[in-house]
């Protein structure tokens, strides 16, 4: 069963900000991705997730299309410095990608957990959606897990006032929101998840 985070941030609540780490040992806070344009930001379970690997090649294929929506594209990993870089040894994307150094700050965004084998990967629910993450994913590489791997991960479009425009948080691991879904968000702020 998955666990629900105590402080689930959902639309029109502020965004929890923090400091981020990036391959090359940049500290940001949070709030400086969001401050020019919107944000879309993207929490990834642990490093070798495939398929949120396969959800950022995705983003990769279509960042193009947040651009013209005046949006910028950030990842979240678990993981610090050294993380992130060894993450993007072989990975080059439009956006960056940085590192939170632990999961307190998935569960700042109200992120949940996974406490039975069932919520990892639902197979009534999910097999043919698991299939196709997988074999996608493939292509983007299978990773070794690290960090915390009952972590799930989640989507968020922020506003450059700090509103929280589109909330999803998943439920099993290959949960992860529609980019038509994320992309409206970036049109029409009421719409949510």
């Amino acid at each position: 069963m998955a666990t629900q985070s105590k402080n689930e941030a959902q639309v029109g609540d502020k965004a929890p900000n923090a400091r981020v780490i990036d391959k090359d040992g940049n500290v940001f806070k949070l709030s400086d991705l969001w401050k020019d344009k919107p944000l879309v930001l993207v929490f990834t379970r642990h490093k070798g997730c495939p398929f949120c690997r396969q959800y950022l090649g995705e983003f990769q294929k279509n960042y193009a299309r947040f651009s013209e929506k005046g949006a910028n594209v950030a990842a979240i990993m678990m993981g610090n410095q050294s993380a992130v870089k060894e993450f993007l040894t072989d990975r080059k994307f439009s956006f960056k990608v940085y590192g939170s150094g632990g999961s307190a700050l998935h569960r700042a965004y109200g992120l949940k957990r996974f406490t039975e084998t069932g919520d990892l990967f639902n197979p009534v629910k999910s097999a043919g959606e698991i299939f196709k993450s997988l074999s996608a994913a493939s292509k983007y590489g299978l990773g070794i897990p690290e960090g915390d791997v009952a972590q799930l991960g989640g989507t968020f479009v922020i506003d450059t006032d700090g509103t929280i425009l589109f909330a999803h948080q998943s439920e099993l691991a290959s949960d992860n929101a529609p980019l038509s879904v994320v992309l409206n968000a970036l049109e029409d702020p009421k719409i949510q998840n």
